[in-house]
């Protein structure tokens, strides 16, 4: 409180300094041992007698024997009990204010007589800053009234010509106003300091209700009805806003919204019953269950809500733990809540997670690369996103059929005659074919880049080769060619010939020329149409019904018997998706036989094809104590996951959850996409050198050095368990098809064993100098049955048969086991290889952004987790080919009325289901392992001695 510095010399006298003037000052005779400053006293142990704490006061210059003890002391350090600036401040009490028609209810939560009642015709949407006793309503729809309600100042109206204010909510530490102009659909601030305003965000699709999150500084608001409702997210200074979530999640009913920062959840009233919602992932639960109607909510101060229920009275609940206590009731129907008390400090988001969780969010969930859904209706072809109910556009061409999509190329026919390409970013145009004759529809093969098309005049196929112009012949001489398609997957076209009782289907190879039959009338009629090849199954619409056609038996039966199809196309691989006549596009799974919601359209689809965004290969890697995550083709967009005092991260690659260990001894579970809260699997955990998670076990696995100890945790929680015990320093572990291979011991007395997840006896591999325990990574490949670690910065390779090491490649600093019987391994350059053992080839994968502690995983596509988790035999079986980052081109979707060929992603999910084959008389029999009913027969007329 002096502003003073004090210091003990050398020689124990005891000066003091002015920090301003820079004298230097003796402040007393007595030699010191130590001292402290506290309340305008200092207090010291004299030199001369080292059992005595004596204070000595700044104002008065008093000295005072404070204590003597029984032994000399050294330091001293004081705590003072109520001295002026010690005692504790009284809190700031927390108000509920609850509102009629014309009054605000004022009453101290804890204190029922501490309230009163504030009287205001015709306002609205009130709200209270206690501080500087601020009342702000909104005044019959139209204005905003700042009321003073001290001093009999008038109210003062600071804005004005508003259209109809829905909503209003107000940042008391900024004392900044936000407001929701319905009429005039913008949101707009006023600065109460500056007494001063704008407009924020304009040009809104039907905004419905306004909310806060100050965690992040952000403006959330509701926008559109059913659905297509959204909720939207901007920050507090203006600018471009992003689609948070969508319907329905949130549908446009709502009657109030408000966001907690502490738990970052929004919660909403809808009809009267109060719903959770996590606005990343879309997910909502149930808060009240509707028993007793709900009035009103408003957000606490601490990561509680406030309900007013239709009794009257008001609860607080913290939905986290879902307890709740009575505060009070009111005397009137309350039509709206609020609360004003001091708020507990919101924890900001972490800078390096937050702020990249919401760019991924964007770039991954809403707004690119998004899924589009392209379709036909009255002549005139749509783009919309599934995403983001905003992104859409109309593209029309006077006279124009047959469409096709490929980025942004448009292929379109012209009068019936031409095709054009047309850039949708520069709206350019060329003209790439003209016939002269009628052109039916056509199809294009993205990766040859050639455009087919039927000339219906000649009764032909032909074909355009994009990039050198070739325009010819494939088929001719067919009868009334229509429903023309090509599917990518077998380089094949099909397409229906004939009318009435000769109808047919086809399908020929473009290459070869080479063409047959598939089925004829009366399986299929010349009034069926948009035929979709799926693998072992033809889809086709009939009568707006979807059925199949099983081209080994020849049967037709029905799929989707509603009679509301409009449209089939393509999905994701195995299965497809349709339009409906209420502009519902659903996707259907032939496995499960199930359909579930896509997307909404906006019209009437007579034709769809579905665009899907490429997947992202990630590679995940350790960093000092971070767990980054990189894209593999784009190394810059990295994306580093800190958490506070976490270190040992691993993770399981196909739920995308992260496992790490806190500073308090916790192994903590969490999606990586933060869709539920961090939850602990094991506790009074005392050390951890290296942390594996384990596909084949669903357990997290780790050493414990202090307890001598190889231990699991089960992910859900339910236990954690000792491996091994009693071993001599643990440190680095892997796991590899359950076999676990560890070190122990120190120097020359260290040695690198194997056991494995049940806790069998452990075999000794190799000790020292064999594998030693500074050998980092030690890496089993159950391909070749080797082992892989690195020593110094130099990768070898060790023959448990030989017992043998081998020099690999230098230099290298960690090393893990890849797809396909492939090592992956880190030099400190920052580059990630791949080394073939095989082959014995080493080609560089990528450039990582950072230095490469451990590396996690490589590629985790589906596809490649498979490989690494069963060790499965690859399509590439040497190793020596880089996977490619590229679209796997499903069917392609063309109509005579022209929708395009759908894109997906290469890495989606295959079929887990096992079968097996065998021959019964001349027949090939495929039987589900797990559901022997599930049976096909596969036969050729005379056919014996089948293989497969």
């Amino acid at each position: 409180p002096k502003q003073r510095l004090y210091l003990i010399q050398q020689d124990s006298n005891v000066k003091t300094v002015d920090p301003t003037t820079r004298a230097i000052m003796k402040l007393f005779p007595d030699q010191v041992l130590d001292m402290t400053a506290r309340n305008g006293k200092v207090y010291y142990i004299p030199k001369s007698t080292p059992r005595k704490v004596m204070s000595y006061d700044l104002n008065t210059e008093e000295k005072m024997e404070v204590i003597e003890l029984d032994e000399p002391v050294s330091a001293v350090q004081v705590s003072v009990a109520g001295e002026a600036n010690e005692r504790p401040k009284p809190s700031k009490p927390t108000y509920i204010y609850y509102t009629t028609a014309n009054s605000v209810y004022k009453i101290n939560k804890d204190d029922p007589d501490d309230k009163e009642t504030i009287t205001r015709v015709g306002g609205s949407h009130y709200i209270m800053d206690q501080r500087y006793k601020y009342l702000l309503y909104a005044s019959y729809g139209n204005s905003i009234v700042k009321d003073i309600l001290v001093n009999q100042i008038q109210p003062e109206t600071i804005i004005s010509g508003l259209g109809s204010v829905a909503d209003m909510v107000y940042d008391k530490q900024t004392q900044i106003l936000y407001y929701l102009d319905k009429r005039n659909t913008r949101i707009g601030m006023y600065d109460l300091k500056e007494d001063e305003g704008r407009e924020l965000f304009g040009d809104l699709d039907m905004p419905k209700k306004l909310t806060l999150d100050k965690g992040s500084r952000s403006v959330m608001w509701t926008e559109g009805q059913g659905p297509t409702a959204v909720l939207k997210k901007g920050s507090m200074e203006g600018g471009t806003p992003r689609t948070y979530t969508k319907y329905p999640a949130v549908d446009g009913s709502e009657s109030k919204i408000v966001y907690d920062p502490y738990n970052r959840k929004l919660y909403t009233l809808t009809n009267n019953k109060v719903r959770e919602v996590n606005p990343k992932t879309g997910d909502t639960r149930d808060i009240t269950d509707g028993a007793d109607a709900v009035r009103a909510i408003a957000p606490g101060t601490d990561g509680s809500i406030y309900i007013a229920y239709q009794n009257n009275k008001i609860y607080e609940l913290y939905p986290k733990t879902m307890t709740s206590q009575y505060v009070t009731s009111a005397a009137v129907p309350i039509e709206s809540l609020l609360v004003d008390g001091p708020e507990k400090k919101i924890k900001p988001p972490p800078p390096d997670e937050e702020e990249e969780e919401e760019e991924e969010t964007d770039e991954e969930k809403d707004v690119g690369p998004s899924t589009y859904i392209f379709y036909t209706s009255d002549g005139d072809l749509f783009k919309e996103s599934t995403k983001d109910p905003a992104d859409t556009s109309t593209i029309s061409r006077p006279s124009g059929a047959g469409y096709v999509v490929d980025g942004v190329k448009l292929y379109y026919i012209l009068d019936g005659t031409k095709i054009v390409e047309e850039d949708l970013d520069s709206g350019s145009d060329t003209v790439l074919v003209n016939l002269r004759r009628n052109i039916g529809s056509i199809v294009l093969d993205k990766k040859n880049q050639v455009l087919y098309y039927l000339d219906t005049t000649a009764n032909s196929l032909r074909s355009f080769s994009l990039p050198d112009k070739a325009d010819k012949v494939v088929f001719a001489g067919l009868k009334s060619p229509s429903q023309f398609r090509y599917i990518p997957r077998t380089n094949e076209l099909t397409w229906r010939e004939g009318t009435a009782q000769a109808t047919k289907l086809i399908r020929g190879n473009p290459d070869t020329g080479s063409k047959e039959t598939i089925t004829t009338s009366p399986f299929i009629r010349d009034t069926d149409s948009q035929f979709t090849s799926l693998p072992d199954m033809i889809y086709f619409l009939r009568d707006k019904n979807v059925y199949k056609f099983n081209p080994e038996n020849r049967r037709v039966s029905p799929v989707i018997s509603t009679g509301t199809v409009r449209a089939i196309a393509p999905g994701k691989p195995g299965s497809f998706v349709y339009a409906t006549d209420d502009k519902a596009i659903k996707q259907y799974d032939p496995v499960s036989e199930q359909s579930k919601d896509v997307t909404m359209t906006a019209r009437v689809p007579d034709t769809i094809t579905m665009r899907y965004p490429p997947r992202k290969l990630y590679a995940y890697f350790i960093s000092g104590d971070n767990l980054i995550q990189v894209n593999k083709k784009m190394p810059s967009e990295k994306r580093t996951i800190r958490r506070p005092g976490a270190s040992k991260f691993a993770i399981n690659p196909r739920s995308m959850d992260i496992f790490y260990l806190t500073s308090e001894g916790q192994i903590m579970k969490e999606p990586l996409d933060k869709s539920a809260d961090p939850m602990p699997i094991a506790s009074d955990v005392e050390s951890v050198s290296m942390m594996k998670y384990d596909a084949n076990t669903g357990s997290v696995y780790f050493t414990n050095p202090e307890r001598g100890t190889i231990e699991s945790a089960n992910i859900d929680g339910s236990g954690r368990n000792v491996i091994y015990e009693d071993l001599d320093n643990p440190t680095v572990l892997s796991i590899e098809q359950d076999r676990l291979t560890f070190t122990e011991g120190m120097g020359s007395g260290s040695k690198v064993s194997v056991g494995d997840t049940t806790g069998t006896e452990p075999r000794e591999l190799a000790k020292y100098p064999t594998l030693r325990d500074t050998d980092k990574a030690v890496t089993y490949n159950p391909s070749n049955q080797k082992y892989y670690f690195v020593r110094g910065t130099t990768l070898m390779e060790f023959n448990p048969e030989t017992k043998r090491t081998t020099v690999i490649r230098s230099p290298a600093n960690t090393v893990a086991l890849g797809p396909a019987g492939n090592i992956v391994f880190a030099s400190p350059d920052r580059k990630i290889y791949r080394f073939n053992p095989e082959t014995r080839d080493t080609f560089e994968l990528m450039q990582s952004p950072v230095f490469v502690s451990e590396i996690v995983g490589v590629d985790f596509t589906p596809k490649e987790i498979d490989a690494i988790v069963e060790q499965d035999t690859p399509d590439d079986p040497d190793g020596t080919e880089e996977p490619e980052d590229t679209d796997e081109e499903e069917e392609e979707t063309d109509t005579d009325t022209g929708a395009e060929e759908a894109d997906t992603a290469d890495g989606d999910e295959m079929d887990p289901t096992q079968y097996f084959y065998y021959v019964s008389q001349d027949a090939l029999v495929k039987t589900n392992k797990d559901d022997p009913t599930d049976s096909t027969e596969f036969r050729r007329q005379g056919a014996t001695n089948i293989a497969i």
